[in-house]
């Protein structure tokens, strides 16, 4: 393992599934809604939902920092912040995170206090260290409410893997060692 961050994000986010249990025990009698209906085609097509809405994100994201310079100088803090991670690290941080957040906010709170409450709490815990990451918070909360639609529209299985596959092009992303080679590019 290359970054010592890994087994701690790791076990933070497994903290994270806790609360969210914890809290679903509490408010929702232990339901997560991991789909909308039992049809197995409906699961390939949420499934679908979840893997396009995840690449329509890092395609989104992956233009503001080839495009705009704050979203670069964001990009750049976070690669310092967060070092390198090599694609295995990559994908054990983004499968944790994405699963844990989804868990909380999604299968969690959005069902104890609705849509846009749990958004904007979503964005509110990724605030940074400074106005400069101001923009990561104002993005969260977009990509918390529209992970709260394709929730609503697909259940926690599409919008776990839409947020893994965002987390996971991000945290290839840091793994780049210039901008020359970063991913999807």
């Amino acid at each position: 393992m290359r970054n010592p961050l890994t087994p701690v994000i790791v076990v933070v986010y497994l903290a994270v599934a806790g609360i969210a249990v914890l809290w679903s025990w509490l408010f929702n009698d232990l339901t997560f809604h991991f789909t909308r209906g039992d049809d197995p085609m409906m699961w390939l097509r949420h499934l679908g939902m979840g893997a396009a809405a995840g690449l329509v994100i890092v395609i989104l994201t992956t233009l503001a920092t080839e495009n705009l310079a704050w979203a670069r100088a964001l990009e750049d803090e976070f690669r310092k912040i967060l070092g390198p991670f090599e694609l295995r690290e990559a994908a054990m941080v983004a499968l944790s995170s994405g699963i844990a957040e989804e868990l909380l906010f999604r299968g969690a709170i959005q069902d104890t206090v609705g849509l846009w409450p749990a958004s904007i709490v979503f964005g509110l815990l990724h605030v940074g260290p400074g106005v400069r990451y101001l923009p990561w918070t104002l993005y969260a909360i977009a990509a918390g409410f529209f992970f709260g639609v394709l929730y609503d529209r697909g259940g926690l299985a599409p919008v776990m893997l839409a947020h893994v596959v965002v987390n996971f092009c991000g945290f290839a992303r840091t793994g780049r060692r210039d901008r020359d080679e970063l991913f999807l590019r």
